[in-house]
């Protein structure tokens, strides 16, 4: 499942749960598609990896334009800037 898909599955389940709408369980054995818990642990950790793996190309990205002034996203340009900002 997309990461997005799990976020708002893991929101859908939040906003449920406040209203009454889905009741909090926890199933033996553990329903990983279902439990409340296991549906919001996943989507934060695979959130947190995306958010991880995002960082570290924004800073690659970063570094590169660092080094390299001749690019045509050069250092200094309103793009760079965002990546230093990010």
């Amino acid at each position: 499942m997309d990461i997005i898909d799990e976020l708002e599955k893991a929101s859908d389940i939040v906003s449920g749960i406040s209203t009454g709408r889905i009741k909090w369980r926890m199933s033996v054995p553990a329903d990983v598609e279902n439990d409340p818990d296991l549906v919001l642990t996943f989507a934060l950790v695979h959130a947190r990896t995306e958010i991880k793996r995002l960082r570290s190309v924004i800073k690659e990205a970063d570094d590169y334009l660092d080094t390299n002034s001749m690019t045509n996203i050069a250092h200094g340009s309103i793009l760079h800037r965002k990546f230093k900002d990010a």
